[in-house]
């Protein structure tokens, strides 16, 4: 079984209409089970854990992410070779991102570049700019080096299935932040409430709105594309890595 981490119910809808809802709910579907873990490396390790305890052999870090390579456009796959975090690399299982590679279409571009690991929201294109320069990763977010972490301790394979929803040189406005909570449900009241206060943004907001419906359209096309499996590790090899 695939275990799959999504910070997002929003994201979680690349799975269809049986993905999960709401914080902390496991669905299964097919070979897969999906779990909303909310925002943040603390939800995500507690995601994984549970996903590993209801038989996951294999895991997953699925959502968006947002680019600090100013060449990395909205949209864009990344199937990053590994997570950079303060503590050092965490690597992926190069195979199964490999195959990952093939199932994308000819429409959409392709980064496996490494990812950085973000303790706090990045707002501004100054900070991602430091962050491009003391990591070099080509995107960076929240939960996927938390996920790794917990494959490596449990000795699972493990990739992350990232697509970008803001380009480098987008900041987060408020009106984006306080419009979703951090289980991915839109906060309308408090969005229009942010709207009243900074009206500035709303250029900023709409394309980084735009840049996550172009990164929702990878992620479901990928999910699509990929089978229930995910391109996942043959049961042959999980099952000989869980007697080992």
């Amino acid at each position: 079984m695939i275990g799959v981490v999504v910070a997002l119910a929003l994201e979680a809808k690349s799975f269809g209409r049986k993905a999960p809802r709401g914080r902390g709910e496991i669905v299964q579907h097919s070979e897969r089970l999906i779990c909303v873990s909310g925002v943040g490396a603390r939800a995500a390790t507690e995601a994984a854990h549970a996903l590993v305890s209801r038989g996951a052999s294999a895991l997953v870090s699925f959502g968006t992410a947002g680019a600090l390579d100013p060449t990395v456009s909205a949209g864009t796959l990344l199937l990053p070779a590994s997570v950079v975090t303060v503590d050092g690399d965490l690597p992926l299982d190069r195979d199964w991102r490999d195959r990952l590679s093939t199932c994308r279409d000819d429409r959409t571009p392709i980064c496996m570049a490494p990812l950085a690991e973000a303790r706090e929201v990045l707002t501004t294109v100054e900070a991602k700019r430091r962050a491009f320069a003391q990591t070099g990763a080509a995107a960076v977010d929240m939960e996927s080096a938390a996920v790794a972490a917990i494959a490596q301790e449990c000795r699972l394979p493990c990739v992350c299935i990232r697509a970008i929803s803001d380009a480098a040189d987008v900041p987060l406005p408020e009106l984006v932040r306080v419009a979703v909570d951090s289980q991915g449900r839109i906060r309308l009241g408090a969005a229009m409430k942010a709207l009243l206060r900074r009206p500035q943004e709303v250029g900023h907001s709409i394309r980084l709105l735009l840049g996550f419906r172009k990164a929702q359209v990878t992620l479901a096309r990928i999910v699509h594309r990929a089978g229930p499996r995910l391109q996942g590790p043959p049961r042959s090899t999980l099952s000989r890595k869980g007697e080992s």
